[in-house]
């Protein structure tokens, strides 16, 4: 059973208000995005690090009240009106970032998969997804950083093989990555729109 499939907790189906509620959204980072960059090994912990600490962030603005911030938006409305933390407006416009970063990863993998030509160099997977989504977030320190790390990653065949944790085969694993990939995009469409539609969208670079 791949990564994706073995899942306790998924990114739910958005619903129609729009509100994505923040528990399951932060319990199924922690099920599927975790893992997933763990399997990168040692060299990608900064950046499981800065995950896990947007993740963190998040849960401790969730945990101070959770019947009012049970959604994205009652965060995010509550910060702008109070500005008594921004744990919601950095924390989650970051969490949003580095997931568009692994959710362009999981497309790039699926693309090259089903056109039958995909890239033993993983880390150049990793650099054109990084190209299209975070790069334009990050200073030069931290452009350099990442592409430090990216030149130290294990081989695609090698990623495929750490994702499975069975004998299944790659065409059900891409199948289960597929499904996850879609179901995190769908949440991060409805976020992005939200960072942009609150002027939260802060295009400075770190």
């Amino acid at each position: 059973m791949s990564l994706f499939a073995k899942m306790e907790h998924r990114f739910q189906p958005v619903p129609d208000d729009k509100q994505i509620l923040v528990q399951p959204f932060l319990q199924a980072c922690n099920d599927g995005i975790i893992p997933f960059l763990e399997a990168f090994g040692k060299t990608f912990i900064p950046v499981k690090s800065d995950v896990a600490g947007n993740i963190n962030k998040l849960q401790t603005k969730f945990d101070s009240d959770p019947e009012k911030f049970s959604s994205f938006n009652a965060m995010l409305e509550d910060e702008v009106k109070t500005q008594d933390t921004d744990l919601a407006r950095v924390g989650g416009l970051w969490l949003k970032r580095g997931l568009e970063f692994i959710c362009t990863i999981f497309r790039m993998m699926i693309e090259e998969y089903k056109s039958g030509n995909m890239s033993e160099n993983f880390g150049a997977i990793t650099r054109k997804a990084y190209e299209q989504s975070l790069k334009k977030y990050h200073g030069w320190l931290l452009q350099k950083m990442v592409l430090g790390i990216s030149r130290t990653l294990p081989s695609t065949k090698n990623m495929l093989k750490m994702l499975s944790e069975s004998e299944d085969t790659n065409d059900q694993l891409i199948m289960d990555m597929y499904q996850f990939e879609q179901e995190l995009f769908a949440n991060l469409e409805v976020l992005n729109a939200l960072f942009i539609n609150m002027d939260l969208d802060d295009q400075s670079k770190v």
